[in-house]
């Protein structure tokens, strides 16, 4: 059950983003939506996908090969961020009618957006798009040319 120390962590991504972002942004709503888009785009940029690859609790289960990263190409990571964005937001209007407490409400929308995925299963869909980790300069070219797992 380490998904939900994982899930912790999750909550504290989304609440430094939350700080990150709440100086620039002053509309909650339109808050609510840029942290969730953010959180899942940068955290694939970031790498955070691919750490969920080697050591994400779903993905042990599925495989347990610690040299995998994740690929995901640029329209469907825009999909997948613009969903989350609406879970953060769908979330975020329900907490803040508990919670007056911004960040909070944010740390606690991470968590329990994260602990959802793992109980119906879409982290297990994220563990099918992990692929061997080709990075070095023996396979750039395959990384450059689109997705390696395909190749």
């Amino acid at each position: 059950m380490h998904y939900i120390l994982e899930a912790f962590f999750v909550g504290i991504y989304c609440g430094i983003l939350y700080e990150i972002f709440v100086n620039f942004i002053t509309d909650y709503h339109i808050l609510l939506f840029i942290l969730g888009f953010f959180k899942h785009f940068m955290g694939y940029e970031a790498g955070l996908h691919g750490l969920f690859c080697k050591f994400g609790y779903s993905c042990q289960r599925v495989e347990n090969s610690k040299i995998k990263t994740a690929y995901l190409d640029l329209p469907h990571l825009a999909m997948e961020s613009v969903a989350e964005g609406f879970a953060f937001l769908t979330l975020g209007y329900l907490f803040s009618m508990i919670s007056k407490d911004r960040l909070l409400n944010v740390f606690f929308i991470g968590i329990i957006l994260h602990i959802t995925t793992e109980i119906v299963g879409l982290h297990k869909k994220v563990c099918h798009r992990c692929i061997p980790d080709l990075r070095g300069p023996l396979f750039e070219p395959l990384l450059l040319a689109g997705n390696p797992g395909s190749k």
